[in-house]
């Protein structure tokens, strides 16, 4: 302020014989302690969110052999979204990835994908003309299996099968 310039600075603002090492040295210190401060402030926030958070999931298990709906939303045009259908399937759960992640397959010749638990909800009622044993027991890993090699075949037939393209230069090259 200009009324330092004039008259000096107060007592308590004074250099006493304090070098640029110790004034580079508080510096850091000062800094050092505001960072703390703030990382213990966000820490605190961050386990606050979560503690929240955790207050409203609701934790979903599911096993191998279980039936669920998958989420695919699919956007119609010239639809509301409020009479469009969110869930397809049934799916079966063929196994599953931890900690978040299933293999599902709709049918004994589908093509199994992996999908996360948020796209998941339990089916309740039993599917109709589903593709497991009617007495239910039947082993889901020799479903799985059964279908890996059914695509492995149906690949290497397609494959040999399949004309090739026929491929020829642009005409501006002739």
């Amino acid at each position: 302020m200009p009324l330092d310039l004039l008259m000096g600075l107060p007592p308590e603002e004074r250099n006493d014989g304090s070098n640029v090492d110790d004034y580079v040295a508080n510096q850091q210190e000062i800094a050092e302690s505001a960072y703390r401060i703030a990382r213990e402030q966000l820490r605190s926030a961050a386990q606050r969110r979560k503690n929240a958070y955790d207050a409203r999931v609701k934790a979903n298990e599911f096993g191998v052999g279980d039936w669920v709906w998958y989420y695919y939303r699919r956007r119609y045009s010239h639809k509301s979204p409020k009479w469009q259908r969110c869930y397809v399937g049934p799916y079966l759960i063929i196994c599953a990835i931890p900690p978040v992640n299933y293999v599902t397959q709709k049918t004994k010749r589908s093509t199994p994908f992996v999908t996360h638990i948020d796209k998941l909800k339990k089916c309740m009622s039993p599917p109709s003309g589903g593709w497991t044993n009617p007495s239910g027991n039947e082993d889901t890993r020799e479903a799985t299996a059964e279908t890996v090699d059914y695509q492995k075949e149906s690949a290497s037939r397609d494959s040999r099968l399949r004309p090739r393209p026929i491929t020829r230069p642009p005409r501006y090259f002739d």
